[in-house]
């Protein structure tokens, strides 16, 4: 029988298990000296150019590389375990900006990255360029409201989120980085009407949504064509509905992120995200790790107790 000492080590080896498998592992080669940012963070201070385990939390939105070109050929490579790589949609720029590895950095005006060699990429100035500084977006977090009872959809897939009812509470949404459209359903029970959401990347709600009435068919998926809808008019500080505000008690708006050609909404970045995770269900949370993790240490402190009550015994 394990003793009190032995259990304590086993549950906090499964919980540690647990964080290691929440975690993303990065494989970065530079040419020659890189740091290597995770939302705002420097985890490879030691300027090693060759790193092949960088372990970065899951719900890391944003990555920055710094890689400085002494001699030789120039160029750098990335591969994240969650099937992120090194490619044409990174945003890549030749001079050091104040803040540029952080998550607030808008980097809308830098240009995307070009493609050298198989997935190592560069600046557009290559290679003349001696250093560059290249960011990603890994995923879009953001709160989401609605006055009163709403349905979230993420490429026409419901979002399964826990303050659907409470406008007043506001969900919070991880999303991919990839996706195309949000659509929200709202309908309205009483008193004021409005729907009011903001991204990390800069989307909110405005007067550039679509809003309409009426549940025309795949209305919340990319390939509807929402041209002949209404712009949403902004009701108050943020909340948005349909022109015939306050009468329409149900409402339907989506906002294109990214069309289908892949060019970019306003203050967005087009970037691919495989996911094992089907849309509905999004990335794990901290809350879901940590969520987990109280659990296990349930399950211990009574296994503990189990156990060291038939030690005395």
């Amino acid at each position: 029988m394990l003793n009190l000492t032995a259990w304590i080590i086993v549950f906090t080896g499964l919980i540690l298990v647990i964080h290691v498998q929440s975690d993303i592992i990065v494989h970065i080669n530079c040419e020659d000296i890189l740091n290597f940012y995770a939302n705002g963070d420097d985890v490879n201070r030691n300027g090693e150019t060759k790193s092949p385990n960088i372990s970065i939390p899951d719900t890391t939105n944003v990555v920055a590389v710094a890689c400085h070109q002494k001699e030789g050929p120039a160029g750098m490579k990335l591969t994240f375990s969650n099937g992120i790589k090194s490619d044409h949609l990174w945003r890549c720029y030749s001079h050091l900006v104040e803040g540029w590895h952080e998550t607030s950095f808008n980097d809308d005006a830098w240009p995307n990255a070009i493609v050298i060699k198989g997935n190592w990429i560069w600046t557009a100035g290559y290679p003349q360029d001696d250093r560059v500084y290249c960011r990603r977006h890994i995923a879009i977090t953001g709160l989401a409201a609605c006055d009163n009872i709403m349905n979230l959809y993420v490429d026409g897939v419901e979002y399964k989120n826990g303050n659907a009812s409470d406008w007043y509470e506001p969900s919070t949404i991880i999303i991919p980085e990839d996706t195309e459209v949000v659509g929200i359903k709202c309908r309205n029970t009483e008193g004021p009407a409005g729907i009011k959401l903001s991204l990390s990347n800069g989307i909110e709600t405005s007067a550039s949504w679509k809003c309409y009435n009426t549940p025309e068919e795949g209305w919340n998926e990319p390939e509807f064509n929402d041209a002949n809808w209404p712009n949403a008019v902004v009701v108050r500080d943020g909340w948005i509905w349909t022109p015939g505000n306050p009468q329409e008690d149900i409402v339907y708006c989506r906002k294109v992120i990214i069309d289908r050609t892949g060019e970019m909404s306003t203050s967005t970045k087009a970037v691919e995200i495989p996911s094992s995770t089907e849309a509905g269900e999004m990335p794990s949370s901290t809350g879901a790790v940590i969520g987990v993790d109280v659990v296990i240490c349930a399950i211990g402190i009574v296994l503990v107790f189990f156990c060291r009550a038939k030690d005395d015994n």
